[in-house]
């Protein structure tokens, strides 16, 4: 199935499950550190940000402490496991380069299925 990323990108969440199988969490965790200013929460490992920059990555790493609130800025956000791969695009606009470069990837990668953000379902 041909997975069409404009009309994901249009979404303010998208999750894909690999269509069988799961997903080498590895290998997309080194690729989201291709595309752009990635950071990988210590503490909860399946989560990525992808900042606009070295320095505005560098300023939120500064001020993380790993024992307070999750609370993450407004970036693109994945969280990345086995059986899903979740992106957040409420940054808006300015993530979607970002974006579409990782589930273009992500999707040439592995046969995937959109499902419904907190289900396993494909959406109605």
């Amino acid at each position: 199935m041909t997975i069409d990323i404009d009309a994901l990108l249009e979404q303010e969440e998208v999750v894909l499950a690999p269509e069988r199988g799961t997903f080498d969490t590895a290998a997309i965790g080194q690729h989201i550190g291709t595309i752009g200013a990635a950071w990988n929460d210590p503490v909860r490992p399946e989560v990525w940000l992808v900042f606009a920059d070295d320095d505005a990555r560098q300023a939120f790493v500064d001020t993380f402490d790993p024992a307070g609130p999750k609370q993450y800025p407004y970036v693109l956000l994945f969280e990345v496991r086995p059986a899903t791969l979740y992106a957040n695009l409420f940054a808006g606009e300015e993530v979607f380069p970002l974006a579409r470069a990782l589930l273009q990837w992500l999707t040439g990668t592995w046969a995937c299925k959109v499902v419904e953000p907190g289900t396993e379902e494909p959406p109605a």
